[in-house]
């Protein structure tokens, strides 16, 4: 995996005998991935010719990938995409590589930490913020983060959250 490039999925396994492809999606907006004309597989670029969905694999035919045996030669490779590349994200959602690294604050300016991993356990994401003597877990939720400012690398927790959080 290169640092320029954004992971989006991996090849699992060859799919039938005509050189279709299993593909786990790593997103939580897999349906994007059925737009999309090429992918880079091992620093490669490759057409996608067709791709559907299959009990929660993204079952890709790629231009040139004609039987099981070239197939099976792309299962483990990453499947990336250049960050300008990425379909944006709607007002409010964010990629989680923008957000880790960001500075973590509160309202009233208190300095929590640095945002290190982003989990998602189900419900909500969780945002796991790493301090200079603790790890700290924030919901994501809108009563819980107040602002996420891309431009500033600051993400702000309202004041009660963080005071709730700290009497327990």
């Amino acid at each position: 995996m290169s640092t320029d490039m954004l992971v989006v999925g991996r090849i699992v396994a060859a799919h039938g005998v005509r050189g279709e492809v299993r593909l786990k999606p790593d997103t939580d907006r897999p349906e994007m991935l059925t737009a999309l004309p090429h992918l880079y597989l091992g620093g490669n670029r490759y057409q996608i010719q067709s791709a559907r969905f299959h009990k929660q694999m993204l079952i890709v035919q790629f231009k040139g990938i004609t039987d099981r045996n070239a197939a099976d030669a792309l299962i483990g490779l990453w499947a990336e995409l250049p960050r300008e590349e990425l379909p944006p994200r709607a007002q409010g959602q964010f990629y989680i590589v923008d957000l880790v690294g960001m500075e973590v604050v509160t309202e009233s300016g208190t300095v929590l930490g640095t945002l290190q991993d982003v989990l998602q356990p189900g419900a909500n994401d969780v945002f796991v913020v790493r301090g200079e003597c603790e790890e700290i877990l924030v919901p994501a939720l809108k009563r819980v983060v107040s602002d996420i400012d891309l431009d500033a690398k600051r993400l702000t927790v309202t004041d009660e959250f963080w005071a709730n959080y700290h009497e327990n």
